[in-house]
């Protein structure tokens, strides 16, 4: 006996639906371009996730691929910014290209720390999830902003640029668990970047209290009489543990079982990296005019010629454009024309037949 014939249940999209807020917010890909070592790989996992969550964190990279590809499809997934790594056999380099007109961005990557590093050296890291569900603080500090740096004047407008804007006024603090921060140093002319997480501890709570709710867990009292004796004697607390400046916080972002004032302590999460600022591009990457670059100077004399080179590609363009313009004219008159002529052609071949018929009738009424 024949089964009975199963019907294919097709799939229908289903109707995806983003907020207003998160199109706009600026979202990124984060990549490396070329061979690199195991350490870069790691490198671009930390920074992705330093860009979460507007970020694509399981983004895979073929040999294949080329830059217009992601350009391509950036537009699509609300793509702002690619942060694109390359190694090569003397330096690390560091490319931000905000899409789709650039400015470029280009770093030396002087010096750097994955993640994994900062984490052993740090006595009590951070490193469960929710740090990562809501987008860092972004903190400028130090980057000039004089008439003579316009570079870094840039820069720091394309750095603000990679990370939602914050609405002082709704913001709510208990959402904001990280903080960037990017800080100018004068002396080595780099811009070191820093990735904290955010903790904020009573201050209004005694030592053990404080080692209770860090362990999350009841304690041996098995040496101490009572809880009471336990408490009094300090449960062996450390007394190098000094006492920090404290400050008001809402009690929305306050712990569960703090007071009015709490420590606002910054715990490193890393990645570190220090930047050194290369070269600066008016359009994506190799497409514009270079606008700075550490190593070059141009005289007034080779600015003019540039510009004067510049516009004779650009007309040269335009001229190349208009005669493409024309020659497709020409080509769609040349196709109408023909068409026009065959159908004419065909006409007559009827009309013709029509005649031979008719011809050939009379012959045959004429016999009979």
């Amino acid at each position: 006996m024949a089964g009975k014939k199963k019907s294919k249940k097709r799939t229908s999209a289903r109707n995806l639906t983003e907020s207003e807020s998160l199109t706009r917010a600026p979202h990124s890909f984060v990549m490396h371009r070329g061979t690199v070592s195991r350490r870069i790989r790691d490198l671009v996992a930390d920074i992705r996730r330093v860009m979460e969550p507007y970020t694509a964190s399981r983004l895979k990279v073929r040999k294949s691929n080329v830059a217009k590809d992601f350009t391509a499809v950036s537009a699509y997934f609300h793509v702002t910014h690619h942060i694109v790594l390359s190694q090569s056999e003397t330096s690390v380099n560091l490319r931000v290209v905000r899409q789709p007109r650039g400015p470029t961005l280009s770093f030396r990557v002087t010096e750097y720390a994955l993640h994994s590093d900062v984490h052993k050296s740090v006595r009590r890291p951070m490193n469960h999830r929710d740090l990562y569900q809501t987008a860092p603080l972004l903190v400028l500090n130090n980057i000039p902003n004089d008439a003579d740096n316009k570079q870094w004047r840039l820069a720091a407008t394309t750095l603000q640029n990679m990370f939602p804007s914050i609405n002082v006024q709704t913001v709510k603090l208990n959402t904001v668990k990280r903080c960037v921060l990017f800080s100018y140093n004068c002396e080595t002319d780099t811009l070191e970047m820093r990735h904290y997480g955010i903790r904020v501890a009573p201050v209004n709570v005694s030592r053990v209290i404080k080692r209770m709710r860090i362990a999350k867990k009841i304690p041996d009292m098995g040496g101490y009489s009572s809880v009471s004796d336990y408490m009094e004697t300090g449960g062996n607390a450390s007394e190098s543990e000094g006492e920090v400046e404290s400050v008001a916080v809402p009690e929305a972002a306050m712990p569960r079982r703090g007071g009015p004032q709490s420590a606002v302590r910054l715990v490193e999460i890393g990645p570190r990296l220090a930047l050194q600022l290369v070269k600066v591009e008016e359009g994506v990457a190799g497409a514009g005019e270079v606008l700075y670059h550490r190593h070059f100077r141009r005289s007034a004399e080779e600015v003019g010629e540039l510009e004067a080179r510049k516009g004779e590609a650009i007309e040269l363009k335009e001229m190349r454009k208009r005669k493409q313009e024309e020659n497709v004219a020409d080509k769609l008159r040349k196709k109408e024309e023909h068409k026009r002529r065959c159908l004419e052609g065909m006409r007559r071949l009827r009309e013709m037949g029509k005649q031979e018929g008719g011809k050939q009738g009379a012959r045959e009424r004429s016999k009979q």
